[in-house]
């Protein structure tokens, strides 16, 4: 089960995450900044957590791929 499911909470970061990912892929601009040791702190768990479903993810169609 998904990390952001258990913690309905953190849905509206993580989607705010996800829409700042693709402005920095866009645009090359990061919310703030390129030292995370500035983020606030529940920022960067998000951003954690956001990769780390985002790995799952992928290796979920991975798995998916090799049994066809």
């Amino acid at each position: 089960m998904s990390a952001i499911l258990r913690h309905p909470e953190m849905d509206a970061m993580v989607t705010e995450v996800l829409n700042m990912q693709r402005v920095k892929e866009m645009s090359g601009a990061v919310p703030y900044g390129m030292d995370c040791s500035e983020w606030p702190s529940r920022w960067y768990d998000v951003v954690r957590i956001a990769k780390i479903e985002e790995d799952r993810a992928e290796i979920a169609k991975d798995e998916v791929r090799e049994k066809r």
